[in-house]
């Protein structure tokens, strides 16, 4: 009988200890700036945010309505991630999330071509951005290859093999999900 009353007992107990927790992940480069977090509170009065980790750490905080979280510890361009545990009934809101949005634009850094295949880094990506490999003929451009872009800030780097004869030159389009369009130089072919 005992028995059975401690097991009620514990499944009672971690019954009514649980609680939904929902979680916001944040990513980008740190640029110099702390982040600022409204917490509000829940139906029950109870603030909103449990915990916060910065690149998988637990990093101390002070509950309150209003919360800077701390990245001075990072180095200006380090990668951050900041992973906030908050309830399920309320949702923490960020105030300056381009405090870690990189304010990069896209460049290609070298663009190299040889007789079999064309090279080129960049950085600056955007997620969802596309190359397009580009070849003159005739006079005009065509596409010859689309290729998804790695989306990182930095250290893209990508190789085409040549595949058309009779090409007098070529270049790389990117384009970014905004439609924004960069053209690296045209690499003339020397015959």
């Amino acid at each position: 009988m005992l028995l059975k009353f401690s097991m009620l007992f514990i499944l009672f107990c971690g019954f009514f200890m649980t609680t939904k927790a929902a979680e916001m992940l944040l990513t980008g480069t740190y640029q110099g700036t702390n982040v600022f977090v409204i917490n509000p509170t829940d139906a029950k009065g109870g603030f909103c945010i449990s915990e916060i980790y910065v690149n998988n750490k637990k990093i101390d905080i002070v509950i309150s309505g209003y919360m800077e979280i701390n990245l001075s510890h990072l180095k200006t361009k380090e990668a951050v991630s900041i992973k906030i545990l908050h309830k399920d009934d309320c949702s923490p809101i960020i105030k300056n999330i381009h405090a870690i949005k990189s304010k990069e634009s896209f460049e290609f850094l070298k663009v190299n071509l040889t007789p079999t295949a064309i090279t080129w880094d960049t950085k600056g990506e955007k997620k969802f951005g596309q190359f397009f490999v580009e070849v003159q003929k005739n006079n005009s451009w065509i596409v010859e290859k689309t290729l998804n872009g790695k989306g990182k800030i930095l250290d893209n780097n990508y190789e085409y093999v040549i595949t058309t004869p009779n090409a007098s030159a070529y270049r790389i389009k990117y384009l970014e999900a905004s439609g924004k369009t960069t053209y690296s130089e045209e690499l003339n072919i020397k015959k």
